[in-house]
């Protein structure tokens, strides 16, 4: 939950460290709410609270770390001092760690799962429909061995455009609900959560990216080839889920079945 106290001094001095100040009794002492809550107001919708400790500010692209500590005043009462660091730098070291240098994709493993549990555990209470989808590049063995693994991260890179050109993705920190996740699952192979989706528009969606790569060419030298890829997925209304089981088993369960259908799709060719 952001604390708007925190967030509207935020937005009004976009410093290095800033901080807001309450009594023992949770009364601000400084500053005064009074006036600017049209701003605040303002400032919520361009905020995305990640954890208890972080948020970042979507208009000025600015990561905030909330810390707190109590002071202890003369006549032994205290007021507990909130501060906001500027943690911007920091968060985008942090980032190029999780994404891939090659496909600009989401590549870590541990922020996948975490971004899937949260999006799957919303979906379920607001009842919205999505797909899981894994795709994995045919005779992609072949062309490292044929052409030599330049080639091959060519390929790789233009995967990475063609799936970011043809969903709902950011690689603002992929944390916009609107946002889809897609991330390099392997080393030619990708998984992809298609938020607010039917069965019919999934299948469509998977014939665009199959499009895109058809008029797409990959060159190197004198050689001159498209991309082609094999999909499998699963379509899932979430009120068919058993929501007794852990977010992570149900997740693990749904990228197994997008998986197996991965496979059945390559061995029908």
């Amino acid at each position: 939950m952001i604390d708007k106290d925190i967030v509207l001094k935020t937005y009004l001095e976009l410093k290095n460290v800033i901080y807001i100040e309450k009594d023992k009794n949770g009364n601000i002492v400084y500053p005064t709410l009074d006036k600017d809550l049209e701003i605040y107001n303002e400032l919520l919708n361009d905020s995305i609270v990640h954890n208890a400790n972080q948020y970042y500010h979507k208009e000025s692209k600015t990561w905030y770390q909330l810390l707190s500590k109590d002071i202890k005043q003369d006549n032994d009462d205290y007021h507990t001092i909130h501060f906001l660091e500027d943690i911007t730098s920091f968060k985008n070291e942090e980032k190029k760690l999780k994404i891939d240098g090659l496909t600009h994709l989401l590549k870590d493993r541990k922020e996948t799962s975490s971004l899937m549990n949260d999006y799957i555990e919303w979906a379920i209470k607001n009842k919205e429909n999505f797909s899981i989808i894994m795709a994995d590049m045919d005779d992609f063995k072949k062309i490292n061995d044929t052409y030599g693994h330049k080639c091959g991260n060519l390929v790789l890179q233009e995967i990475g455009k063609i799936l970011i050109a043809n969903t709902r993705h950011a690689n603002d920190w992929f944390a916009d609900r609107k946002s889809d996740i897609v991330t390099r699952f392997g080393g030619d192979e990708f998984l992809l959560l298609i938020k607010n989706i039917s069965l019919k528009d999934t299948e469509k969606k998977i014939n665009e990216i199959k499009e895109s790569m058809a008029k797409d060419y990959v060159q190197l030298d004198n050689n001159e080839f498209n991309i082609k890829m094999s999909f499998g997925y699963v379509n899932i209304d979430p009120s068919t889920l058993d929501t007794s089981k852990k977010t992570d088993e149900i997740r693990n369960m749904l990228i197994k079945k997008a998986d197996i259908n991965l496979y059945q799709a390559k061995k029908n060719k």
